[in-house]
């Protein structure tokens, strides 16, 4: 697993997912394909593996032996997914699920009747994980991230959010849908260590940009090739 720490994998999620040890991983965090198998705003761009919800479905099960006792992993998803995600997780995985956030991004989106402007977070648990603020809202209004790079970009702060209510200093937190690199920065900015898996080689090379500018000099992120 050494040459997955502190770097970017170009390569299918549920392959890399496979070969990483059991009970190593302290967090999960990630923003999987939706499985839509649609093009996403105003240019329509799409996303590798958006054919079918299994694909993130999938990883975030085979994640379950990954992780350490008593931890837990934040999926977010899309309203017209909660159904078949919880069955998914009730039905054929060990995880138990304790909640469902929303992210209220404050401003609306785009859309027809009725625009868009929350999203959703599934927190998935292993064991008993601990809190590390027992007031935090299940609503969490941060502004949506107005950017080209990615359709699906997370707010820096989000991510962060969710990374300090459920780690410490020195762990090591994985993300099998990578995208821009947010997961990662805002673990590098917390003190943690990271392992990204991108499908998409374009959104690999742009993560190690992300990311680089954030790390310093000596800790330069590479991609790893599988």
């Amino acid at each position: 697993m050494k040459e997955l720490l502190n770097r970017f994998t170009c390569g299918d999620a549920i392959e890399i997912l496979d070969n990483i040890p059991s009970q190593t991983i302290d967090l999960v965090v990630t923003d999987p394909p939706y499985g839509d198998n649609t093009g996403y705003g105003r240019y329509k761009r799409t996303i590798q593996g958006n054919a079918h919800p299994l694909v993130g479905l999938t990883a975030l099960s085979m994640c379950y032996t990954l992780l350490k006792r008593n931890a837990c992993a934040y999926m977010f998803l899309d309203m017209k997914h909660v159904p078949i995600t919880r069955l998914f997780f009730e039905q054929y995985t060990d995880f138990r699920i304790r909640d469902i956030l929303v992210w209220n991004k404050e401003r609306i989106g785009m859309g027809y009747g009725f625009r868009k402007q929350h999203e959703l977070i599934i927190v998935l648990e292993k064991g008993k994980p601990v809190y590390r603020d027992l007031g935090m809202s299940n609503v969490l209004t941060i502004p949506r991230v107005n950017t080209q790079e990615h359709p699906h970009k997370k707010p820096v702060e989000l991510i962060e959010k969710l990374i300090v209510q459920s780690s410490d200093v020195g762990d090591i937190v994985i993300d099998p849908f990578i995208g821009s690199g947010t997961t990662a920065i805002a673990a590098c900015r917390l003190g943690r260590n990271f392992i990204g898996v991108e499908a998409d080689a374009a959104f690999a090379e742009l993560a190690t940009t992300n990311i680089n500018k954030v790390m310093t000099s000596i800790e330069k992120c590479e991609i790893w090739n599988t």
